[in-house]
């Protein structure tokens, strides 16, 4: 037997709780994977009916799929075949799917733990499940002598499965406490749990809370969800570790409610235990311009006090670091997008060889109408996600001209490829011209976004030229070339530098040995006076170990200086300069009866006045 009902906790109304004989922990860590769903379509919610794509991502999870896995998703996800935690999204599931997932959870041949929610699902569909015999056991996060009672009501709630492999596989399912008051409480019919469940795992205890329970604010009864939450955690002080789950559907991920929800939980409610929290939201978070709002994606992630991990928590190719307020920190799934993303929390205490990590989030998978799909290229790594999004974050206005929005799908198409030049290379020359890269900005983009959406336009009109091409040269400088010409293309909005400091730069790139195709700076600085425009010359500031001129010595016979001194280095590079505002002309004041006339006049100035002809 995997789940036993238990006695309530002393002085702790509107808790059940259930025995788990299951440990969670590995190597100081709960594997978790949040799966991140489709929004699910009112309709579909309204009428109970089933969300067959949440079951075909959980099939090729737990089982794989022909022609696509060979093995399940979730060996990819978390490794070693231990116990897993999935969490899903609220109404992740209709009554229809109950025995579908049903049957995936049993036949899986790991341990794990599912926590999905299900609804609108009727009390009658509840209360003949509740009595139905089978290989599951069921077991209800009610008082099934009060609750559940009316003929003509619905709910909304959690299904949580725990599955041992050999021992059994147990369903508890809980009800939500509080209806979120804009859309759900209008609903003819929809009724109320009075409460909540507590897995009390070997090693972990796991409180399962849906949605709007989780933003109910504490009052004078001491009977709001968190409240109850936190005081069952008080009664053992310094005890085992919590885990409190949100399922959620929230379209708006941003709204500070939330983040005074998870500070509540992780670092109000229990100062001497190790608390961490898990959301999985629907995908609904769409990339968005200001970074207040676009950081929090879709705001599923893990999260935990400060206290508990005062390193904070450090990215990964999948999840982003995120500060909540000032006594919590999270790691959010990077993708906005419906997906899968797995790894463990770390729970153990800070050591030598712990608490560098709160969640390994390594890994991530789209998911869509078919179930799992491989990865997505830019997933692997942060910094080509994060370059990728930035071409969704700042799409263009209307009034731009259309090549803004061609190019950065160019952009993107040639982001996914992983083609030279790479993300990296983009974000730094972009940034830093020629300059090698001071340090990884990938989780601080937003500090230069005015410089980076200005150069992604730029960059992305180019694009949109047929001649011109990503360069494809690894170590070579700039972002494009001429397709018919030996000579790069670098487009350069300096951040926090004045036109002469970016000359001087490329005056010292000139003046370096080793050959480069000539090199036409499409570029402006963020403050001062425009870059100057020209082919860039070497002078006596641009390289202080170079002889004074010679040729202008008074002398003669074996005394006479020669007309250049051989210390100093011969240039092998060349440089030219355009403002960027002639570009920014083409597309930010868009005329389609002149925009083959412009941008022809744009090509013949590279090539005629900076290369000095086609070729």
């Amino acid at each position: 037997m995997v789940v036993q009902p238990i006695d309530a906790i002393a002085g702790v109304q509107g808790i059940i709780s259930f025995s788990c004989d299951l440990a969670l922990i590995d190597g100081g860590g709960i594997p978790l994977c949040i799966l991140q769903s489709m929004i699910v379509a009112d309709t579909a919610i309204t009428g109970d009916t089933t969300r067959a794509h949440m079951v075909a991502a959980l099939r090729d999870l737990l089982h794989g799929r022909d022609g696509a896995w060979s093995q399940p998703v979730l060996d990819e996800l978390a490794t070693g075949g231990t116990a897993a935690v999935l969490l899903a999204p609220e109404y992740a599931f209709g009554s229809p799917d109950w025995a579908a997932v049903d049957d995936l959870v049993r036949a899986a041949d790991r341990p794990l733990v599912l926590i999905a929610g299900f609804g609108m699902t009727p009390g009658t569909w509840l209360r003949e499940w509740l009595g139905t015999e089978g290989a599951t056991r069921r077991y209800a996060g009610w008082d099934t002598d009060r609750e559940v009672r009316a003929g003509d009501r619905v709910y909304n709630g959690l299904w949580c499965w725990i599955h041992s492999p050999g021992a059994g596989t147990s369903c508890v399912a809980a009800l939500k406490n509080f209806p979120e008051q804009r859309t759900e409480a209008p609903h003819r019919g929809l009724d109320r749990g009075r409460n909540i469940v507590r897995l009390s795992f070997t090693d972990v205890d796991v409180f399962p809370l849906v949605c709007a329970d989780l933003l109910q604010e504490p009052d004078a009864s001491g009977s709001t969800p968190r409240q109850r939450v936190a005081r069952a955690i008080a009664v053992e002080p310094g005890g085992r570790p919590v885990l409190v789950t949100g399922s959620l559907l929230q379209g708006r991920p941003w709204d500070w409610n939330w983040q005074r929800a998870i500070q509540s939980v992780v670092a109000d409610a229990a100062p001497n235990r190790t608390v961490v929290m898990a959301i999985a939201n629907q995908a609904y978070g769409r990339p968005r311009e200001t970074e207040d709002e676009d950081k929090w994606r879709s705001l599923s992630g893990v999260y935990a006090s400060k206290q508990a991990y005062p390193r904070g928590a450090t990215p990964f190719p999948s999840g982003r670091p995120v500060s909540v307020g000032a006594s919590a920190e999270g790691l959010v799934i990077r993708d906005c997008g419906a997906c899968v993303v797995g790894g463990p929390i770390l729970v153990s205490r800070v050591g030598p060889v712990t608490g560098l990590h709160l969640w390994q989030a390594a890994t991530c998978f789209p998911v869509g109408g078919e179930g799992i799909g491989a990865a997505f290229a830019p997933h692997a790594c942060a910094v080509t996600y994060e370059t990728h999004r930035l071409t969704r974050r700042h799409p263009g206005q209307d009034a731009y001209s259309p090549r803004v929005a061609q190019g950065l799908a160019v952009l993107r198409t040639h982001l996914e490829r992983r083609a030279s030049p790479d993300a990296g290379d983009i974000l730094r020359s972009l940034l830093r011209g020629t300059e090698p890269a001071a340090e990884d900005i990938t989780e601080d983009l937003y500090l230069s976004m005015p410089e980076l959406e200005a150069a992604v336009h730029a960059l992305a009109v180019l694009c949109t030229f047929d001649e011109l091409v990503p360069h494809g040269r690894t170590g070579l400088d700039g972002q494009l070339r001429f397709r018919d010409a030996d000579a790069h293309i670098l487009v350069w909005k300096a951040r926090k530098q004045i036109g002469t400091r970016m000359y001087r730069i490329l005056q010292a790139w000139t003046a370096q040995a080793g050959g480069h195709p000539p090199l036409v700076v499409v570029g402006s600085p963020s403050r001062g006076l425009p870059l100057r425009a020209g082919p860039v010359e070497l002078d006596r500031r641009s390289d202080w170990t170079a002889p004074p001129p010679s040729n202008d010595a008074e002398g003669f016979g074996p005394v006479r200086t020669a007309s250049r001194d051989i210390t100093q280095p011969r240039g092998s590079r060349r440089a030219t300069c355009i403002d960027l505002a002639l570009l920014e002309e083409l597309y930010l004041d868009h005329d389609a009866d002149l925009d083959a006339e412009r941008v022809a006049g744009f090509l013949m100035h590279l090539l005629r006045d900076v290369i000095g002809g086609g070729g």
